[in-house]
């Protein structure tokens, strides 16, 4: 029974405890749960037994509901927590591509600089060359 109870604190299960006959309930690990019927009067108290366990029956029906609606939050909440983690991750992708895509451009614009610095020192030591062609040779 407390370990019934336990569960029911930590969220792992659902003690509802129903009192069927006179007894000492408040005194037990029950004392803090809410019983059933309402107000903890025993069924066999009651004037009329089925009335007693209809209102057992309508208790236990909004507990499951509540239990079914904190499911459905639960897995919809899970449910958005993936597809913000599918797009984040879609996200860094995109950002991770366009970072190599900024790399290739700029290897290329280096390689384009560093042909055009060659061509550059080429067409000066073609200069050079050709004005010590032009110089007449001492000698």
């Amino acid at each position: 029974m407390q370990r019934a109870v336990q569960r029911h604190y930590d969220g792992t299960a659902r003690v509802i405890p129903i009192i069927l006959e006179t007894c000492g309930w408040q005194y037990s690990d029950f004392k803090q749960l809410q019983v059933l019927p309402k107000d903890g009067k025993p069924v066999t108290r009651w004037e009329d037994r089925a009335e007693a366990f209809f209102d057992v029956e309508e208790s236990i029906r909004r507990v499951v509901d509540a239990l079914i609606a904190q499911r459905r939050e639960a897995e919809a909440a899970k449910a958005q927590g993936a597809e913000a983690l599918k797009q984040q991750q879609a996200a860094a992708a995109r950002l991770e591509e366009e970072k190599k895509e900024r790399e290739r451009q700029a290897a290329k614009q280096r390689q384009r600089e560093a042909a055009a610095q060659r061509e550059e020192q080429a067409r000066l030591e073609q200069e050079r060359l050709a004005a010590e062609q032009r110089q007449p040779r001492a000698g």
